[in-house]
């Protein structure tokens, strides 16, 4: 009897072990899965930042071209509107 109730005691043990194994392993599965959830994002997230930096670069590109070109305008008006005040003038 002894003998029988010390085998059931070795065979629980040996029972509980390999739940706590399979619990852990569970965990670790459940934290890569997060952690491979999270590269993907940081990925794509850096992948975003890369295209709207390089469309900041562009639209700054854009409005540089297009103040330099009201600034010419408006020089012009202003240089016609000397023009016309020495016609006037004269």
């Amino acid at each position: 009897m002894k003998t029988f109730l010390e085998s059931f005691v070795k065979d629980a043990d040996t029972h509980s072990a390999d739940i706590g194994i399979s619990n852990q392993r569970k965990d670790v599965n459940k934290d890569e899965k997060i952690y491979q959830r999270l590269l993907n994002e940081q990925k794509d997230l850096q992948k975003k930042k890369s295209n709207i930096e390089g469309r900041l670069l562009e639209i700054e590109n854009e409005l540089n071209a297009i103040e330099e070109g009201i600034n010419k305008k408006k020089s012009g008006i202003e240089d016609a509107k000397i023009k016309r005040s020495n016609i006037s003038g004269q």
